[in-house]
């Protein structure tokens, strides 16, 4: 089965349709030209939701807080500029050493951060030119 880019403003993004730890999926990523998606709007929260919709409640995004605790950055190398908010109630709390962002899709979309090794599905980007 062909995967298909889905092009959104300044962004394609695509869903591989399998799971994996946020490092399989960061690798699976550049695999083929892209990277976890970035999240630093609800804009581009929706985006992702809107790829995934009724099919999964929880995927990795690209962000994370590994080289310093509490220091979040996007391993694409763009700015960590996410919109506070867009945290879940309590989060980034590192229950049991967590560092790599995932969005949970509720009634009310958040991100939350989670153990790196747990799987979830992978959705990239890759910056549209």
């Amino acid at each position: 089965m062909a995967l298909t880019w889905h092009i959104f403003p300044g962004r394609y993004l695509i869903d591989l349709g399998k799971t994996a730890s946020w490092y399989d999926a960061k690798g699976a990523c550049a695999a083929i030209g892209g990277y976890l998606p970035n999240v630093q709007t609800r804009t581009h929260m929706d985006e992702i939701t809107s790829l995934v919709v009724n099919t999964v409640t929880r995927i990795w995004v690209g962000g994370n807080d590994e080289l310093s605790e509490g220091s979040f950055r996007w391993e694409s190398g763009e700015p960590f500029n996410m919109d506070a908010s867009l945290w879940g109630s309590g989060q980034p709390d590192n229950f049991n050493g967590e560092h790599c962002i995932e969005l949970v899709l509720t009634t009310v979309d958040y991100i939350n951060d989670d153990d790196c090794f747990n799987t979830k599905p992978v959705v990239c980007e890759r910056i549209k030119v």
